[in-house]
């Protein structure tokens, strides 16, 4: 399986990124720091987990794009922002 982590905070990436290596050991994790460049990735994950609040594109906006390209995408929301919480469902469907 491949996993993802998009989240401008170079922190809060490899925090999320190292918690996934220990609980999926055998799955590949890759990380990106912005909108930009996980769009312009050819292939894309099978989960995601991808901040909201980013410089640039916003990670709504991503995953409107991404969800066109995929809708077997797995897509979890990482934000401390508590009004994006309702905001995220819309963008998850197509």
């Amino acid at each position: 399986m491949k996993i993802a982590v998009c989240d401008d905070e170079e922190k809060v990436r490899g925090s999320l990124a190292r918690k996934i290596t220990v609980f999926f050991p055998e799955d590949s994790v890759e990380v990106y720091e912005s909108g930009e460049e996980l769009l312009a990735a050819c292939d894309l994950p099978d989960i995601l987990l991808l901040d909201i609040g980013m410089p640039g594109i916003s990670g709504m906006d991503v995953a409107k794009k991404l969800r066109r390209r995929s809708e077997k995408l797995i897509l979890i929301f990482v934000t401390g922002e508590e009004q994006y919480v309702y905001d995220s469902f819309d963008s998850c469907s197509i």
